[in-house]
């Protein structure tokens, strides 16, 4: 984490604004504040979304629940409901990785081969939640440091359990998740806070 926060130190004072995303907005938060000169570069947030135990359980439930023709609807509730205790008691985000990894390895497996999916293809599912986790891990352990605040936060309609919602005053627009970064409006919001950040930049001082 630490060397990756130093490659800021090779970026130029002309960054004007740095973006997050989901859980990546811890990390953005760090390399912005890392950034900051006279004039910080803008902070924008797009569904942010704290890293805490309940995260990787929210996670973890929409992970398995399409498992569910294949595993049953009471197997599927079964180990959502296995997940949101472990997100409890679990003593490290790490521990609770791992555990909820292994618990959706074995429920992936068995949920495909009831559906005569190839091993393969769960394979592949197993691998990407268990490297997104390990993501959130990450990101949850970059250290926290008052920074600059964002200039913006936008919200998806995507609903979030309120234990999760960070920002009171996010700003909701009406696209799905999945369109978010691509919308028109998203761009033309984040287009004027970075031109409201240049008109308040100071030029340089004449001699």
């Amino acid at each position: 984490m630490a060397a990756w926060l130093a490659t800021a130190d090779d970026i130029g004072p002309e960054v004007v604004g740095v973006l997050g995303y989901c859980a990546g907005c811890r990390l953005a938060a760090a390399l912005a504040d890392r950034l900051a000169t006279s004039t910080p570069p803008a902070l924008i947030f797009f569904d942010p979304l704290p890293v805490v135990p309940q995260t990787l359980s929210y996670e973890f439930v929409k992970a398995v629940t399409p498992l569910a023709p294949g595993l049953g609807q009471d197997v599927v509730d079964g180990a959502a409901e296995q997940a949101r205790s472990q997100a409890e008691s679990a003593a490290s985000l790490d521990e609770l990785a791992r555990w909820l990894s292994t618990s959706y390895a074995d429920l992936a497996s068995r949920g495909c081969a009831e559906l005569g999916i190839e091993p393969e293809f769960a394979e592949q599912l197993i691998s990407r939640l268990a490297e997104y986790l390990r993501y959130l891990t990450i990101a949850a352990a970059t250290p926290s440091t008052p920074g600059p605040t964002p200039a913006l936060v936008l919200q998806s309609r995507e609903p979030v359990p309120a234990a999760l919602r960070e920002y009171a005053d996010a700003r909701r627009l009406d696209v799905p998740r999945a369109e978010l970064l691509g919308s028109r409006e998203a761009a033309d919001l984040v287009t004027q806070v970075l031109i409201n950040r240049e008109l308040t930049v100071p030029g340089p001082v004449e001699p």
